[in-house]
């Protein structure tokens, strides 16, 4: 097992975007199955009448966004909503087949509507622990 902690921020854009700071290794003596967990905050800025649609992800690499939806986390600001900027928590986990060796594995996301410069990840820790087959 192993873990890390970030306090950075980093704009979320509307293409993959790597959580510079998010991320995590791990080396592991066998083949078998890493899971890995992050907890983050993002901060979004709403502006009213536009909706803003954020996904969260864990990547195996910093661009690494292709996971079809599996396991994204999804944030989601109605444009009904008061303009504002405000704190949203997220958990999105993955899981990675392996062989013996070291791996990093990389908080990623992207804005599909509503993305604004201030937009941002927001501190994070990830835990990445290793299953043997």
């Amino acid at each position: 097992m192993n873990s890390s902690t970030t306090g950075a921020t980093t704009t979320i854009g509307t293409s993959c975007t790597n959580y510079q700071g998010g991320q995590v290794t791990i080396t592991v003596p066998s083949s078998g199955t890493i899971v890995v967990q992050a907890q983050l905050w993002v901060i979004l800025r709403h502006v009213f009448g536009m909706p803003d649609h954020a996904f969260l992800l864990v990547g195996n690499s910093t661009t690494d966004c292709s996971s079809s939806g599996s396991f994204w986390w999804p944030v989601d600001v109605p444009g009904e909503m008061p303009s504002s900027g405000a704190y949203h928590g997220a958990f999105p986990q993955r899981w990675f087949p392996v062989a013996a060796g070291t791996y990093t594995f990389y908080l990623n996301g992207f804005m599909s509507s509503g993305q604004d410069p201030l937009d941002v990840f927001y501190y994070a820790n990830m835990l990445a622990v290793f299953y043997p087959s």
